[in-house]
């Protein structure tokens, strides 16, 4: 981890594409920025948390350690997103794993030295109150469509709801995990969507919408069923 002991909001506003307005109740106790290399941890469980981050750029994801060793991915996060604010709320030590999914850069802000001035912050609280049930919302959504929905259909919404400029270039690993499904299971669905023509393979792991309605059609499915998107 690389720690830039600066953090000024229109350096920030000028090199990150998060919404800083929506955060300014934050900044004023952030007091340095963190860059983590890719698959470095950020929160580890059982260790104490002495700071709330930000996700200024890049992604993160949270699991916890499953009775076998590996790891059960919960979530992602990315920009804009509150890391610790459980702990922060609890005074207790860390639940989950989180690290980096690439580079990823952090406010950084010491709860520790400002504990009390930010539980009086009711903008503060939240910010941090929303961001903590928006993560838990997500997980039992994802968990509730991982167990009731079929592949495809929450492929494509995962698609549509990741996808940059009609580019699908996620870690398919981390991928199949969120999903709850096998590395070759999550290839072959690939695989069939590449046949139908529904996306077409760029590269190793990198794919390109060619039919985006019937993407929508797919994801349709989930949202009929659920009154959420996964």
């Amino acid at each position: 981890m690389e720690i830039i002991n600066f953090c000024d909001k229109d350096i920030i506003a000028s090199y990150y594409k998060i919404d800083l307005e929506r955060y300014d109740s934050l900044l004023p106790y952030c007091q340095d920025l963190c860059i983590f290399s890719p698959k470095e941890i950020i929160l580890e469980p059982g260790y104490i948390v002495d700071y709330l981050y930000v996700v200024l750029y890049g992604d993160a994801y949270v699991s916890a350690p499953g009775d076998d060793g590996n790891e059960v991915l919960h979530i992602f996060c990315r920009e804009g997103d509150v890391l610790g604010e459980a702990e922060f709320f609890l005074e207790d030590s860390c639940f989950s794993l989180v690290k980096s999914l690439n580079e990823c850069v952090c406010m950084r802000i010491n709860t520790k030295a400002c504990r009390e001035r930010m539980l009086a912050d009711c903008r503060l609280l939240s910010i941090l109150g929303g961001n903590l049930a928006y993560k838990l919302s997500s997980t039992a959504r994802n968990n509730a469509c991982n167990k009731f929905m079929s592949l495809d259909t929450r492929l494509a919404a995962r698609i549509l709801n990741v996808e940059k400029d009609g580019i699908y270039d996620k870690n398919l690993s981390y991928e199949a995990e969120y999903l709850g499904v096998s590395y070759r299971h999550l290839q072959r669905c690939l695989k069939c969507f590449v046949d139908e023509n529904i996306i077409s393979r760029q590269a190793k792991g990198i794919y390109r919408i060619e039919n985006r309605e019937e993407l929508v059609n797919l994801k349709r499915n989930v949202e009929s069923a659920m009154p959420f998107s996964c």
